[in-house]
Protein backbone atom coordinates (compact mmCIF):
# COMPACT_ATOMS: atom_id res chain seq x y z
CA UNK A 1 0.00 0.00 0.00
CA UNK A 2 1.25 3.39 -0.85
CA UNK A 3 0.96 6.38 1.52
CA UNK A 4 -1.49 9.08 0.88
CA UNK A 5 0.15 12.32 0.90
CA UNK A 6 -0.93 15.74 2.35
CA UNK A 7 -3.03 18.31 0.39
CA UNK A 8 -0.62 21.10 1.50
CA UNK A 9 2.30 18.90 -0.18
CA UNK A 10 2.66 19.70 -4.04
CA UNK A 11 3.56 17.19 -6.90
CA UNK A 12 6.77 17.63 -6.95
CA UNK A 13 7.66 17.17 -3.25
CA UNK A 14 5.40 13.90 -2.91
CA UNK A 15 7.16 11.94 -6.09
CA UNK A 16 10.67 13.41 -5.20
CA UNK A 17 12.85 10.19 -4.05
CA UNK A 18 14.91 10.82 -1.04
CA UNK A 19 17.68 9.32 -3.34
CA UNK A 20 18.12 10.41 -7.38
CA UNK A 21 17.77 8.13 -9.79
CA UNK A 22 17.29 8.82 -13.56
CA UNK A 23 15.45 7.17 -15.82
CA UNK A 24 16.58 6.93 -20.21
CA UNK A 25 14.17 5.82 -22.56
CA UNK A 26 14.68 3.36 -24.54
CA UNK A 27 17.22 1.11 -21.76
CA UNK A 28 15.56 -2.93 -21.91
CA UNK A 29 17.89 -3.20 -18.53
CA UNK A 30 16.37 -0.45 -16.69
CA UNK A 31 12.70 -2.14 -17.31
CA UNK A 32 11.30 -0.18 -20.67
CA UNK A 33 11.34 -1.79 -24.02
CA UNK A 34 13.17 -0.68 -27.33
CA UNK A 35 9.98 1.64 -28.16
CA UNK A 36 9.55 3.08 -24.62
CA UNK A 37 6.96 0.95 -23.06
CA UNK A 38 7.07 -0.35 -19.94
CA UNK A 39 7.20 -4.41 -18.58
CA UNK A 40 4.24 -5.01 -15.74
CA UNK A 41 7.03 -7.34 -13.83
CA UNK A 42 9.66 -4.89 -14.08
CA UNK A 43 7.81 -2.16 -13.00
CA UNK A 44 6.60 -4.35 -9.97
CA UNK A 45 10.58 -5.26 -9.11
CA UNK A 46 11.25 -1.00 -9.68
CA UNK A 47 8.56 -0.09 -7.34
CA UNK A 48 9.52 -2.56 -4.60
CA UNK A 49 12.93 -1.50 -4.71
CA UNK A 50 11.97 2.21 -4.61
CA UNK A 51 9.76 1.69 -1.85
CA UNK A 52 12.47 -0.46 -0.17
CA UNK A 53 15.08 2.68 -0.71
CA UNK A 54 12.87 4.71 0.46
CA UNK A 55 12.41 2.78 3.95
CA UNK A 56 8.54 2.00 3.19
CA UNK A 57 8.12 -1.06 5.57
CA UNK A 58 5.30 -2.91 3.54
CA UNK A 59 6.52 -3.32 -0.30
CA UNK A 60 3.83 -4.67 -2.75
CA UNK A 61 3.21 -8.55 -2.17
CA UNK A 62 1.70 -10.72 -4.73
CA UNK A 63 0.00 -14.27 -3.73
CA UNK A 64 0.29 -15.90 -7.45
CA UNK A 65 2.78 -18.16 -6.81
CA UNK A 66 1.73 -19.56 -3.34
CA UNK A 67 -1.50 -19.82 -5.13
CA UNK A 68 -0.46 -21.73 -7.90
CA UNK A 69 1.43 -24.11 -5.74
CA UNK A 70 -1.27 -24.59 -3.49
CA UNK A 71 -3.53 -25.26 -6.81
CA UNK A 72 -1.10 -28.01 -7.65
CA UNK A 73 -1.14 -29.20 -4.66
CA UNK A 74 -4.84 -29.96 -4.46
CA UNK A 75 -5.10 -31.13 -7.96
CA UNK A 76 -2.43 -34.05 -7.52
CA UNK A 77 -4.35 -34.93 -4.01
CA UNK A 78 -7.74 -35.00 -6.22
CA UNK A 79 -5.78 -37.46 -9.24
CA UNK A 80 -4.22 -39.58 -5.94
CA UNK A 81 -7.99 -39.99 -4.38
CA UNK A 82 -8.98 -40.63 -8.36
CA UNK A 83 -6.98 -42.92 -8.93
CA UNK A 84 -7.07 -44.75 -5.51
CA UNK A 85 -11.01 -44.79 -6.01
CA UNK A 86 -9.88 -46.81 -9.76
CA UNK A 87 -7.84 -49.21 -7.99
CA UNK A 88 -9.90 -50.08 -4.77
CA UNK A 89 -13.09 -50.04 -7.86
CA UNK A 90 -10.83 -52.32 -9.58
CA UNK A 91 -9.77 -54.92 -6.60
CA UNK A 92 -13.38 -55.14 -5.73
CA UNK A 93 -14.51 -56.06 -9.30
CA UNK A 94 -11.20 -58.67 -9.34
CA UNK A 95 -12.71 -60.14 -5.89
CA UNK A 96 -16.09 -60.50 -7.02
CA UNK A 97 -14.79 -62.44 -10.47
CA UNK A 98 -12.54 -64.81 -8.09
CA UNK A 99 -15.03 -65.09 -5.78
CA UNK A 100 -17.56 -66.17 -9.10
CA UNK A 101 -14.62 -68.62 -10.56
CA UNK A 102 -14.23 -70.35 -7.07
CA UNK A 103 -18.08 -71.49 -7.41
CA UNK A 104 -17.90 -72.65 -10.99
CA UNK A 105 -14.50 -74.79 -10.14
CA UNK A 106 -16.52 -76.09 -7.15
CA UNK A 107 -19.90 -76.95 -8.84
CA UNK A 108 -17.17 -78.76 -11.25
CA UNK A 109 -15.58 -80.33 -8.69
CA UNK A 110 -19.20 -81.50 -6.90
CA UNK A 111 -20.24 -82.92 -10.48
CA UNK A 112 -16.39 -84.39 -11.01
CA UNK A 113 -17.15 -86.12 -7.96
CA UNK A 114 -20.61 -87.15 -7.97
CA UNK A 115 -19.30 -89.24 -11.76
CA UNK A 116 -16.49 -90.75 -9.92
CA UNK A 117 -19.02 -91.91 -7.32
CA UNK A 118 -21.49 -93.27 -9.30
CA UNK A 119 -18.35 -95.14 -11.56
CA UNK A 120 -16.82 -96.18 -8.26
CA UNK A 121 -20.32 -97.87 -7.75
CA UNK A 122 -20.68 -99.29 -11.11
CA UNK A 123 -16.80 -100.94 -10.82
CA UNK A 124 -17.95 -101.99 -7.49
CA UNK A 125 -21.37 -103.80 -8.62
CA UNK A 126 -19.19 -105.37 -11.74
CA UNK A 127 -16.54 -106.98 -9.13
CA UNK A 128 -19.17 -108.24 -6.69
CA UNK A 129 -20.30 -110.01 -10.78
CA UNK A 130 -17.06 -111.13 -11.39
CA UNK A 131 -16.73 -112.85 -8.24
CA UNK A 132 -19.74 -114.56 -8.41
CA UNK A 133 -19.07 -116.05 -12.07
CA UNK A 134 -15.83 -117.01 -10.39
CA UNK A 135 -17.67 -119.00 -8.10
CA UNK A 136 -19.73 -120.45 -10.59
CA UNK A 137 -17.13 -121.35 -12.63
CA UNK A 138 -15.44 -123.51 -9.56
CA UNK A 139 -18.65 -125.20 -9.36
CA UNK A 140 -18.91 -125.85 -12.36
CA UNK A 141 -15.30 -127.14 -12.45
CA UNK A 142 -16.01 -129.08 -9.68
CA UNK A 143 -19.16 -131.07 -10.81
CA UNK A 144 -17.30 -131.45 -14.55
CA UNK A 145 -14.04 -133.13 -12.65
CA UNK A 146 -16.48 -135.18 -10.63
CA UNK A 147 -18.41 -136.53 -13.61
CA UNK A 148 -15.00 -137.49 -15.27
CA UNK A 149 -13.58 -139.10 -12.29
CA UNK A 150 -17.27 -141.08 -12.28
CA UNK A 151 -16.71 -142.18 -15.91
CA UNK A 152 -13.25 -143.24 -15.33
CA UNK A 153 -14.29 -145.36 -12.47
CA UNK A 154 -16.76 -146.94 -14.63
CA UNK A 155 -14.86 -147.29 -17.58
CA UNK A 156 -12.34 -149.08 -15.41
CA UNK A 157 -15.01 -151.27 -13.92
CA UNK A 158 -16.03 -152.12 -17.42
CA UNK A 159 -12.32 -153.15 -18.17
CA UNK A 160 -12.06 -155.22 -15.58
CA UNK A 161 -14.87 -157.09 -16.31
CA UNK A 162 -14.40 -157.82 -19.67
CA UNK A 163 -11.01 -158.94 -18.48
CA UNK A 164 -12.55 -161.28 -15.95
CA UNK A 165 -14.74 -162.23 -17.96
CA UNK A 166 -12.13 -163.37 -20.87
CA UNK A 167 -10.19 -165.03 -18.45
CA UNK A 168 -12.93 -166.81 -16.82
CA UNK A 169 -14.30 -168.29 -20.59
CA UNK A 170 -10.84 -169.75 -21.09
CA UNK A 171 -9.79 -171.50 -18.13
CA UNK A 172 -12.83 -172.13 -16.21
CA UNK A 173 -16.12 -173.68 -16.78
CA UNK A 174 -17.79 -176.81 -16.00
CA UNK A 175 -17.61 -179.95 -18.41
CA UNK A 176 -20.63 -180.82 -20.82
CA UNK A 177 -21.42 -183.93 -22.20
CA UNK A 178 -21.20 -183.51 -25.92
CA UNK A 179 -19.90 -179.95 -25.44
CA UNK A 180 -19.93 -177.60 -28.47
CA UNK A 181 -17.01 -176.94 -31.01
CA UNK A 182 -13.88 -175.14 -29.63
CA UNK A 183 -14.15 -173.07 -33.22
CA UNK A 184 -17.58 -172.11 -32.33
CA UNK A 185 -17.35 -171.16 -28.43
CA UNK A 186 -13.86 -169.29 -29.52
CA UNK A 187 -16.18 -167.14 -32.14
CA UNK A 188 -18.87 -166.88 -30.11
CA UNK A 189 -16.14 -165.04 -27.12
CA UNK A 190 -14.66 -163.46 -29.59
CA UNK A 191 -17.81 -161.52 -30.83
CA UNK A 192 -19.08 -160.58 -27.57
CA UNK A 193 -15.57 -159.80 -26.95
CA UNK A 194 -15.54 -157.40 -29.53
CA UNK A 195 -19.18 -155.93 -29.10
CA UNK A 196 -18.23 -155.34 -25.32
CA UNK A 197 -14.94 -153.45 -26.33
CA UNK A 198 -16.43 -151.34 -29.26
CA UNK A 199 -19.75 -150.17 -26.78
CA UNK A 200 -16.99 -149.29 -24.02
CA UNK A 201 -14.71 -147.50 -26.93
CA UNK A 202 -17.89 -145.70 -27.97
CA UNK A 203 -19.08 -144.68 -24.30
CA UNK A 204 -15.49 -143.75 -23.64
CA UNK A 205 -15.63 -141.50 -27.03
CA UNK A 206 -18.52 -139.97 -26.36
CA UNK A 207 -17.79 -139.17 -22.52
CA UNK A 208 -14.78 -137.43 -24.54
CA UNK A 209 -16.22 -135.26 -26.80
CA UNK A 210 -18.77 -134.45 -23.90
CA UNK A 211 -15.34 -133.62 -22.40
CA UNK A 212 -13.72 -131.50 -24.98
CA UNK A 213 -17.24 -129.37 -25.10
CA UNK A 214 -17.17 -129.06 -21.81
CA UNK A 215 -13.39 -127.52 -21.53
CA UNK A 216 -14.21 -124.94 -24.85
CA UNK A 217 -17.41 -123.62 -22.77
CA UNK A 218 -14.86 -122.98 -19.76
CA UNK A 219 -12.26 -121.47 -22.51
CA UNK A 220 -15.57 -119.23 -23.73
CA UNK A 221 -16.17 -118.40 -20.43
CA UNK A 222 -13.17 -117.47 -19.68
CA UNK A 223 -12.35 -115.45 -22.58
CA UNK A 224 -15.44 -113.60 -21.47
CA UNK A 225 -14.14 -113.20 -17.79
CA UNK A 226 -11.33 -111.52 -20.01
CA UNK A 227 -13.12 -109.19 -21.52
CA UNK A 228 -15.09 -108.08 -18.79
CA UNK A 229 -11.83 -107.71 -17.02
CA UNK A 230 -10.28 -105.81 -19.49
CA UNK A 231 -13.53 -103.35 -19.82
CA UNK A 232 -12.90 -102.94 -15.86
CA UNK A 233 -9.38 -101.68 -16.09
CA UNK A 234 -10.30 -99.70 -19.06
CA UNK A 235 -12.94 -98.21 -16.73
CA UNK A 236 -10.30 -97.74 -14.06
CA UNK A 237 -8.01 -96.18 -16.23
CA UNK A 238 -10.20 -93.29 -17.52
CA UNK A 239 -11.10 -93.11 -13.32
CA UNK A 240 -7.48 -92.31 -13.24
CA UNK A 241 -7.23 -89.94 -16.07
CA UNK A 242 -9.99 -88.19 -14.50
CA UNK A 243 -8.26 -88.11 -11.13
CA UNK A 244 -5.17 -86.61 -13.60
CA UNK A 245 -7.53 -84.05 -14.71
CA UNK A 246 -8.66 -82.94 -11.64
CA UNK A 247 -4.91 -82.41 -10.14
CA UNK A 248 -4.10 -80.61 -12.54
CA UNK A 249 -7.24 -77.95 -12.47
CA UNK A 250 -6.58 -78.01 -9.05
CA UNK A 251 -3.04 -77.01 -9.36
CA UNK A 252 -4.35 -74.35 -11.64
CA UNK A 253 -5.97 -72.96 -8.72
CA UNK A 254 -3.36 -73.61 -5.97
CA UNK A 255 -1.42 -71.64 -8.66
CA UNK A 256 -3.83 -68.55 -9.16
CA UNK A 257 -4.86 -68.31 -5.92
CA UNK A 258 -3.29 -67.65 -2.44
CA UNK A 259 -5.78 -67.94 -0.27
CA UNK A 260 -7.19 -71.08 -0.65
CA UNK A 261 -3.81 -72.94 -1.81
CA UNK A 262 -3.82 -74.58 1.53
CA UNK A 263 -7.52 -75.99 1.41
CA UNK A 264 -6.36 -76.98 -2.44
CA UNK A 265 -3.39 -78.87 -1.52
CA UNK A 266 -4.96 -80.68 1.38
CA UNK A 267 -7.47 -82.16 -1.53
CA UNK A 268 -4.52 -82.33 -3.29
CA UNK A 269 -2.76 -84.86 -1.03
CA UNK A 270 -6.17 -86.96 -0.13
CA UNK A 271 -6.73 -87.03 -4.18
CA UNK A 272 -3.19 -88.46 -4.23
CA UNK A 273 -3.65 -90.72 -1.47
CA UNK A 274 -6.96 -92.02 -3.27
CA UNK A 275 -5.22 -92.19 -6.37
CA UNK A 276 -3.01 -94.10 -5.10
CA UNK A 277 -5.09 -96.40 -3.90
CA UNK A 278 -6.77 -97.10 -7.13
CA UNK A 279 -2.95 -97.95 -8.75
CA UNK A 280 -3.25 -100.35 -5.62
CA UNK A 281 -6.65 -101.78 -6.73
CA UNK A 282 -5.19 -102.05 -10.37
CA UNK A 283 -2.34 -103.52 -9.40
CA UNK A 284 -4.62 -106.26 -7.59
CA UNK A 285 -6.58 -106.68 -10.59
CA UNK A 286 -3.34 -107.16 -12.98
CA UNK A 287 -2.43 -109.42 -10.52
CA UNK A 288 -5.72 -111.24 -10.59
CA UNK A 289 -5.57 -111.24 -14.27
CA UNK A 290 -2.14 -113.00 -14.04
CA UNK A 291 -3.52 -115.65 -11.85
CA UNK A 292 -6.77 -116.26 -14.05
CA UNK A 293 -4.17 -116.78 -17.22
CA UNK A 294 -2.43 -119.38 -15.41
CA UNK A 295 -5.31 -120.98 -13.87
CA UNK A 296 -6.16 -120.94 -17.97
CA UNK A 297 -2.72 -122.35 -18.74
CA UNK A 298 -2.97 -125.02 -16.15
CA UNK A 299 -6.65 -126.05 -17.77
CA UNK A 300 -5.04 -126.11 -21.02
CA UNK A 301 -2.66 -128.58 -19.80
CA UNK A 302 -4.93 -130.51 -17.99
CA UNK A 303 -6.65 -130.58 -21.54
CA UNK A 304 -3.69 -131.13 -23.31
CA UNK A 305 -3.45 -134.31 -20.43
CA UNK A 306 -7.03 -135.37 -21.21
CA UNK A 307 -5.83 -135.74 -24.91
CA UNK A 308 -2.95 -137.82 -24.59
CA UNK A 309 -4.85 -140.16 -22.23
CA UNK A 310 -7.80 -140.23 -25.22
CA UNK A 311 -3.88 -140.95 -27.90
CA UNK A 312 -3.37 -143.87 -25.15
CA UNK A 313 -6.84 -144.77 -24.99
CA UNK A 314 -7.09 -145.22 -28.33
CA UNK A 315 -3.80 -147.03 -28.56
CA UNK A 316 -5.67 -149.80 -26.25
CA UNK A 317 -8.17 -149.69 -28.56
CA UNK A 318 -6.11 -150.36 -31.81
CA UNK A 319 -4.35 -152.87 -29.73
CA UNK A 320 -7.20 -154.70 -28.60
CA UNK A 321 -7.91 -154.77 -32.34
CA UNK A 322 -4.63 -156.00 -33.05
CA UNK A 323 -5.38 -158.52 -30.26
CA UNK A 324 -8.83 -159.76 -31.49
CA UNK A 325 -7.73 -160.16 -35.12
CA UNK A 326 -4.65 -162.29 -33.82
CA UNK A 327 -7.00 -164.07 -32.34
CA UNK A 328 -8.83 -164.57 -35.31
CA UNK A 329 -5.70 -165.94 -36.99
CA UNK A 330 -5.15 -168.36 -34.49
CA UNK A 331 -8.31 -170.39 -34.23
CA UNK A 332 -7.01 -172.82 -36.57
CA UNK A 333 -4.02 -173.73 -33.82
CA UNK A 334 -5.85 -174.96 -31.11
CA UNK A 335 -2.77 -175.57 -28.05
CA UNK A 336 -0.75 -172.66 -29.57
CA UNK A 337 -3.33 -170.20 -29.48
CA UNK A 338 -4.16 -171.13 -25.94
CA UNK A 339 -0.29 -170.80 -24.81
CA UNK A 340 -0.29 -167.90 -26.70
CA UNK A 341 -3.72 -166.60 -25.52
CA UNK A 342 -2.52 -167.05 -21.61
CA UNK A 343 1.12 -165.12 -22.59
CA UNK A 344 -0.83 -162.40 -24.31
CA UNK A 345 -3.23 -162.13 -21.57
CA UNK A 346 -0.78 -161.99 -19.32
CA UNK A 347 0.70 -159.05 -21.20
CA UNK A 348 -2.21 -157.25 -21.14
CA UNK A 349 -2.81 -157.66 -17.88
CA UNK A 350 0.43 -156.45 -16.90
CA UNK A 351 -0.41 -153.47 -19.45
CA UNK A 352 -3.73 -153.24 -18.17
CA UNK A 353 -2.27 -153.00 -14.65
CA UNK A 354 0.59 -150.77 -16.02
CA UNK A 355 -1.90 -147.84 -17.12
CA UNK A 356 -4.09 -148.11 -14.01
CA UNK A 357 -1.14 -147.65 -12.05
CA UNK A 358 -0.74 -144.61 -14.31
CA UNK A 359 -4.05 -143.67 -14.41
CA UNK A 360 -4.04 -143.63 -10.62
CA UNK A 361 -0.89 -141.32 -10.60
CA UNK A 362 -2.66 -139.13 -13.14
CA UNK A 363 -5.67 -139.45 -10.48
CA UNK A 364 -3.53 -138.04 -7.50
CA UNK A 365 -1.71 -135.87 -9.99
CA UNK A 366 -5.02 -134.16 -10.94
CA UNK A 367 -6.24 -134.57 -7.06
CA UNK A 368 -3.18 -132.62 -6.02
CA UNK A 369 -3.76 -129.65 -9.44
CA UNK A 370 -7.18 -129.45 -8.07
CA UNK A 371 -6.33 -128.78 -4.26
CA UNK A 372 -4.26 -126.20 -5.89
CA UNK A 373 -6.56 -124.58 -7.88
CA UNK A 374 -9.08 -124.49 -4.69
CA UNK A 375 -6.38 -122.47 -2.79
CA UNK A 376 -5.68 -120.38 -5.60
CA UNK A 377 -8.97 -120.00 -6.36
CA UNK A 378 -9.67 -119.34 -2.48
CA UNK A 379 -6.66 -116.74 -2.75
CA UNK A 380 -8.39 -114.66 -5.47
CA UNK A 381 -11.49 -115.09 -3.19
CA UNK A 382 -9.56 -113.63 -0.13
CA UNK A 383 -8.26 -110.92 -2.70
CA UNK A 384 -11.49 -109.99 -3.81
CA UNK A 385 -12.51 -109.55 -0.35
CA UNK A 386 -9.81 -107.91 0.52
CA UNK A 387 -10.67 -105.47 -2.32
CA UNK A 388 -13.89 -104.97 -1.77
CA UNK A 389 -12.86 -103.89 1.89
CA UNK A 390 -10.61 -101.17 0.17
CA UNK A 391 -13.37 -100.07 -1.62
CA UNK A 392 -15.66 -99.73 1.08
CA UNK A 393 -12.38 -97.45 2.65
CA UNK A 394 -12.30 -95.72 -0.58
CA UNK A 395 -16.40 -95.25 0.21
CA UNK A 396 -15.88 -93.72 3.53
CA UNK A 397 -13.04 -91.97 2.08
CA UNK A 398 -15.21 -90.14 -0.51
CA UNK A 399 -17.82 -89.19 2.16
CA UNK A 400 -15.01 -88.00 4.15
CA UNK A 401 -14.19 -85.54 1.13
CA UNK A 402 -17.62 -84.73 0.13
CA UNK A 403 -17.88 -83.34 4.25
CA UNK A 404 -15.15 -81.38 3.30
CA UNK A 405 -16.08 -80.16 0.10
CA UNK A 406 -19.25 -79.16 1.82
CA UNK A 407 -16.72 -77.66 5.05
CA UNK A 408 -14.62 -75.63 2.03
CA UNK A 409 -18.37 -74.70 0.55
CA UNK A 410 -19.10 -73.13 3.84
CA UNK A 411 -16.05 -71.63 4.39
CA UNK A 412 -16.44 -70.10 1.04
CA UNK A 413 -19.43 -69.04 1.86
CA UNK A 414 -18.22 -67.21 5.02
CA UNK A 415 -15.77 -65.94 3.04
CA UNK A 416 -17.86 -64.32 0.44
CA UNK A 417 -19.96 -62.76 3.84
CA UNK A 418 -17.07 -61.18 4.69
CA UNK A 419 -16.14 -60.19 1.11
CA UNK A 420 -19.63 -58.63 0.87
CA UNK A 421 -19.09 -56.57 3.82
CA UNK A 422 -15.80 -55.50 3.27
CA UNK A 423 -17.31 -54.30 -0.25
CA UNK A 424 -19.78 -52.57 1.45
CA UNK A 425 -17.79 -50.93 3.89
CA UNK A 426 -15.32 -50.06 1.05
CA UNK A 427 -18.53 -48.46 -0.96
CA UNK A 428 -19.40 -46.22 2.40
CA UNK A 429 -15.94 -44.85 2.44
CA UNK A 430 -16.03 -44.57 -1.19
CA UNK A 431 -19.01 -42.27 -0.54
CA UNK A 432 -17.30 -40.72 2.10
CA UNK A 433 -14.03 -40.11 0.00
CA UNK A 434 -16.77 -38.81 -2.98
CA UNK A 435 -17.98 -36.20 -0.72
CA UNK A 436 -15.04 -35.32 0.50
CA UNK A 437 -13.91 -34.94 -2.90
CA UNK A 438 -17.03 -33.12 -3.61
CA UNK A 439 -16.71 -30.73 -0.84
CA UNK A 440 -13.05 -29.90 -1.51
CA UNK A 441 -13.93 -29.50 -5.59
CA UNK A 442 -16.27 -26.74 -4.32
CA UNK A 443 -14.06 -25.52 -2.11
CA UNK A 444 -11.46 -25.19 -4.83
CA UNK A 445 -13.94 -24.06 -6.89
CA UNK A 446 -14.49 -21.36 -4.39
CA UNK A 447 -11.01 -20.70 -3.91
CA UNK A 448 -10.29 -20.46 -7.70
CA UNK A 449 -13.08 -17.88 -7.44
CA UNK A 450 -12.15 -15.84 -4.68
CA UNK A 451 -8.19 -16.05 -6.70
CA UNK A 452 -9.86 -14.99 -9.88
CA UNK A 453 -11.10 -12.04 -7.79
CA UNK A 454 -8.29 -11.41 -6.46
CA UNK A 455 -6.16 -11.31 -9.66
CA UNK A 456 -8.35 -9.01 -10.92
CA UNK A 457 -8.36 -6.06 -8.35
CA UNK A 458 -4.73 -6.89 -8.41
CA UNK A 459 -4.97 -6.32 -11.98
CA UNK A 460 -6.96 -3.29 -11.35
CA UNK A 461 -4.11 -2.34 -8.93
CA UNK A 462 -1.70 -2.89 -11.25
CA UNK A 463 -3.31 -0.71 -13.86
CA UNK A 464 -3.76 2.11 -11.67
CA UNK A 465 0.09 2.20 -10.50
CA UNK A 466 0.95 1.28 -14.36
CA UNK A 467 -1.05 4.71 -15.19
CA UNK A 468 0.65 6.41 -12.06
CA UNK A 469 3.92 5.97 -12.69
CA UNK A 470 3.03 6.76 -16.66
CA UNK A 471 1.76 9.81 -14.92
CA UNK A 472 5.06 10.37 -12.89
CA UNK A 473 7.17 9.58 -16.02
CA UNK A 474 5.47 12.10 -18.09
CA UNK A 475 5.75 14.49 -15.07
CA UNK A 476 9.89 13.68 -14.88
CA UNK A 477 9.57 13.96 -18.49
CA UNK A 478 8.47 17.30 -18.35
CA UNK A 479 10.25 18.72 -15.47
CA UNK A 480 13.35 17.03 -16.97
CA UNK A 481 12.65 19.34 -20.44
CA UNK A 482 12.25 22.48 -17.79
CA UNK A 483 15.28 21.86 -15.88
CA UNK A 484 16.81 21.54 -19.88
CA UNK A 485 15.54 24.82 -20.43
CA UNK A 486 16.86 26.14 -16.91
CA UNK A 487 20.06 24.86 -17.85
CA UNK A 488 20.26 25.87 -21.05
CA UNK A 489 19.45 29.48 -19.86
CA UNK A 490 22.12 29.21 -17.21
CA UNK A 491 24.36 27.80 -19.32
CA UNK A 492 23.72 31.34 -21.77
CA UNK A 493 23.59 33.47 -18.73
CA UNK A 494 26.98 32.15 -17.70
CA UNK A 495 28.85 32.50 -21.65
CA UNK A 496 26.45 35.91 -21.99
CA UNK A 497 28.70 37.03 -18.29
CA UNK A 498 31.87 35.36 -19.75
CA UNK A 499 31.69 37.44 -22.61
CA UNK A 500 30.94 40.26 -20.79
CA UNK A 501 34.07 39.43 -18.39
Amino acid sequence: KLPMADSTLNLEDYIRPSTPFHIVAGDKADGLDGDGKISTEDTIIRINQQLNANGYPSPLNFFDEEMNDQHRRLQSDHDLLLTSMKNLRARTELSEREVDALRAKLLWMEEDLSKESERHRSTKDELTKTKTQLIYTKTQASHEIRKKENEYNRFKEQMQKLLSSKYNAANCGPDEVNPPRKSTMRRTNDVLSNAQVNAGSLNYGRSNREMVANLQERNEEIRRQELEIESLRNKLEEASNLLDRVQQSKEQLASRHDETSSLIRQKDCEIKQFTSKLDESLSLIRQKDCEIKQLINKIDESSSLIRQKDCETKQLTNKLDETSSLLDKVQHSRDEETRKRDYKIEKLTSKLEEVSNVLNEMRQLKDEEIRRKDCEIEQLINKIDESSSLIRQKDCETKQLTNKLDETSSLLDKVQHLKDEETRKRDYKIEKLTNKLEEASNVLNEMRQLKDEEIRRKDCEIEQLVNRLEEASNLLAKMQQVKEKQLKKKEFEIVQLVHRL
